[in-house]
């Protein structure tokens, strides 16, 4: 065809390969081929003259080999990559675009950019790019942001989109590349992240029991509604402030030695054990308390650790009140007892015949003084059994033993009871 471009510029005066770069193959010698670039012009000649035109090329060859190596790179990436003009027009993309939007490479070139931008930030693209060809305010270029796709089907998806403006030769068109990365898992596994964390942030403050989060320094970083009701600091005072704040004085002082000794031996003494000891409110009142602590597993620099407190206060009243029902029962019969545990206030009783025996061991102290514990429990034994059985046979009211004493009495007659 090269005859024929001249042959129509000699006959027409129509350039259409005359004065321009002309990207081709040329031909070898030895019959290879290669890639060049072809410049064409018309030397002047004086009338008459035949017509003379001089060809300038150039070797393209290394210049083929780079673009066939970026385009192989930008091929190989796993985002997808486009080249736009100054226009939003896509002049090229690779293949991950066309595998993650879903349209052939045919319909992506020479299409705006803005066909693949999702929400409402599609009629905003040309906008921002105009602008900075116009301010050179870099408002979105060189920056990421984060955003929604579209794809062929017009299902969207988050995206971050990277903008930069490529080098070109001075006149030509300005180009810009678009890197665009799918952020659907990370955004998937981030949503799992907060509602997770919101889950167990739920399950700490639904805790009846008070629940701190301490660092290695002992200050505290979480602490639960539980907490705050139960020592009556705000949480605005708890947080970073030494555990040992709660601590009666018996082990304030030491809770910080515990702790420095776990991470400088990993020796755990009070880590994953339960321990009972006294707390302190923020009144100064203090109370028993049931202490664990176990180490976190997380993904920060500082480690952390956990405290659980269980309140004791409950359980020991329950312990007063068995140890005083006891000992009522050891000092009284058990239907008395249970009167005064029903009424608090004074019971007395009036029977107009009752009998009453109140037994003692004479010289008691003096005589235990010269037995052994064993002889001296076998004779209290022996003693008080033979009362046992003849309590038992006569049908009397044993009121109890106490030390070397046995006190008994006769059923009163229910007939003859006064209120």
């Amino acid at each position: 065809h090269h005859d024929e471009y001249i042959q129509r510029y000699l006959r027409t005066g129509e350039k259409r390969v005359m004065g321009l770069r002309r990207e081709l193959q040329a031909r070898r010698a030895n019959g290879s081929e290669f890639w060049i670039e072809l410049g064409l012009t018309e030397v002047t000649t004086d009338d008459g003259e035949d017509r003379l035109f001089t060809g300038f090329l150039r070797d393209l060859t290394n210049l083929k080999r780079k673009q066939r190596l970026t385009a192989g790179i930008i091929d190989a990436s796993f985002d997808s990559v486009f080249a736009i003009n100054e226009k939003g027009i896509i002049n090229m993309v690779n293949n991950a675009a066309v595998k993650q939007f879903g349209w052939p490479e045919n319909k992506f070139l020479g299409s705006n950019i803005s066909m693949i931008v999702g929400g409402g930030h599609a009629k905003n693209h040309d906008k921002y790019i105009q602008r900075y060809l116009k301010t050179g305010e870099k408002r979105v270029m060189g920056v990421r942001r984060e955003l929604s796709a579209r794809r062929a089907d017009g299902s969207e998806f988050p995206i971050e989109l990277g903008l930069a403006e490529v080098k070109v030769s001075d006149g030509e068109e300005r180009e810009f590349v678009g890197f665009v990365r799918d952020i659907s898992l990370q955004k998937k596994q981030e949503k799992e992240l907060i509602e997770k964390q919101r889950t167990t942030e739920g399950l700490v403050e639904a805790s009846l029991d008070a629940m701190f989060a301490i660092d290695e320094q002992c200050r505290i970083q979480i602490v639960n509604n539980a907490a705050v009701k139960q020592f009556g600091w705000s949480r605005e005072e708890f947080l970073g402030r030494n555990i040992c704040m709660i601590m009666g004085p018996d082990h304030s002082g030491k809770h910080d030695g515990y702790m420095k000794r776990y991470l400088r031996t990993g020796e755990a003494r009070i880590l994953g054990t339960q321990r009972e000891l006294e707390a302190k409110r923020k009144d100064g009142s203090k109370f028993p308390i049931s202490l664990g602590v176990s180490e976190v597993a997380h993904s920060g620099e500082s480690r952390m650790f956990a405290a659980y407190i269980h309140d004791l206060s409950e359980r020991q009243r329950i312990v007063e009140m068995e140890k005083a029902e006891l000992l009522l029962l050891n000092m009284l019969p058990q239907d008395i007892a249970l009167r005064l545990q029903a009424d608090s206030g004074h019971i007395a009783d009036h029977f107009p015949s009752v009998a009453i025996l109140f037994a003692d061991i004479v010289g008691f102290t003096k005589l235990s003084a010269t037995m052994k514990p064993t002889e001296l429990v076998g004779m209290l034994n022996e003693v008080f059994s033979t009362f046992d059985a003849l309590v038992e046979k006569y049908d009397l009211n044993k009121v109890k033993t106490i030390g070397d004493c046995y006190m008994v009495t006769s059923h009163p007659d229910e007939d003859t009871e006064v209120e």
